[in-house]
């Protein structure tokens, strides 16, 4: 999936999504940052990668899921929650993070051992959002899903009335092997 553009292999859902917005920059310098916007409608609002390069999960393997984002305004772009898609991960958990505070407020879902969470400042407002989980079934699926979330305690992919004039930033996406994410690596497809 592009890591960069959420626009090109990735779905939404409930929300809209422009690539290359000009009004945030991107962790990189550039003006690559992606604006991701809640329609107003009562649902869940999240943006998924997908396309022709699902990722092939192994039963067993851990796998660490990545993202940079920055708050925008409004409650739906003060928070992010990261998830695995339930395809491989039945278990079905998930991390959300306070991007005004750099912190990590909740890890939930089923019962992973290996399942943590973490944040990291890259400066400029930006943080790196990591979750860990183990997959439990062999598959080959999408990678993250990225869901806006308008409270720090907010159960996993909760359905709410969204605002158009909320917005969250986020860019470079990725999904490591392993407990540990490598440095980003930008990731393009056709």
């Amino acid at each position: 999936f592009n890591s960069q553009d959420w626009t090109s292999n990735w779905s939404a859902y409930g929300v809209t999504v422009s690539a290359n917005s000009n009004t945030f920059t991107a962790p990189n310098g550039g003006p690559t940052a992606n604006a991701i916007v809640p329609t107003a409608t009562n649902a869940v609002h999240r943006v998924s990668s997908n396309g022709t390069t699902a990722i092939s999960y192994v039963s067993g393997q851990v796998y660490t899921a990545s993202g940079h984002f920055a708050a925008g305004r409004g409650a739906a772009g003060s928070y992010v929650q990261l998830t695995l898609p339930s395809g491989a991960f039945s278990q079905v958990g998930f991390a959300n993070f306070v991007l005004f505070e750099g912190t990590v407020t909740l890890i939930g879902g089923g019962s992973d051992v290996n399942r943590t969470a973490s944040i990291r400042s890259v400066g400029n407002g930006w943080y790196r959002c990591f979750f860990t989980a183990t997959c439990n079934t062999t598959a080959s699926t999408t990678g993250i899903n990225v869901v806006l979330i308008t409270a720090p305690n907010s159960a996993l992919a909760p359905t709410f009335l969204g605002s158009t004039g909320d917005l969250l930033f986020g860019w470079g996406a990725q999904v490591d092997e392993g407990s540990v994410a490598s440095e980003y690596q930008r990731a393009d497809t056709g």
